[in-house]
């Protein structure tokens, strides 16, 4: 499974970008970046910094199983 931390950064209720999943996949690197973030977009100054903690599960999917179903 994967889990990452997502990052979204917006001024005055408007979306401005969000961090890519591999930016923060540790709870360390994400309080790190967090920090930064806030100091580099200010509440002061109209924006957010909101964090969401993303699970992700997927499975390997044989070639063999999908050449079969295509046959």
């Amino acid at each position: 499974m994967q889990s990452y931390y997502e990052i979204n950064i917006s001024k005055n209720g408007q979306f401005v970008f969000a961090t890519a999943e591999r930016s923060a996949t540790s709870e360390s690197s994400a309080k790190k970046l967090f920090k930064l973030l806030k100091e580099k977009f200010p509440e002061s100054e109209g924006y957010k910094v909101e964090v969401t903690y993303w699970e992700c599960a997927g499975h390997f999917v044989s070639h063999r199983l999908l050449e079969e179903e295509i046959k």
